[in-house]
């Protein structure tokens, strides 16, 4: 920790590499802090090498939906799926 504030954050990471940091959490991230190490390393970058759907596992859909608020998952859902998508889906369901 002492040594990642002293050179900085980014270049901590960087001399260490961000596949080992985000393969385990282990003393370096815990020196550093979680916080430190998931911004600099950037949030989408550690959702997609956990995995989104081990994210949402772990987190839980109920808190994802609540968090997100279903007026914007919806939005989005439509935008990327497409209205008639959806519709067919709701049909089979």
């Amino acid at each position: 920790g002492e040594l990642a504030d002293i050179v900085g954050v980014d270049k901590f990471i960087q001399g260490i590499g961000k596949e080992r940091l985000l393969r385990s959490v282990d003393k370096f991230v815990q020196g550093i802090g979680e916080e430190k190490v998931i911004r600099s390393i950037g949030e989408k970058e550690v959702i997609r090498s956990i995995g989104e759907k081990e994210v949402i596992r772990s987190i839980g859909e109920k808190e994802v939906i609540r968090t997100i608020g279903e007026e914007n998952l919806l939005k989005d859902l439509i935008h990327l799926l497409g209205k008639e998508k959806i519709k067919k889906m709701l049909k089979e369901n």
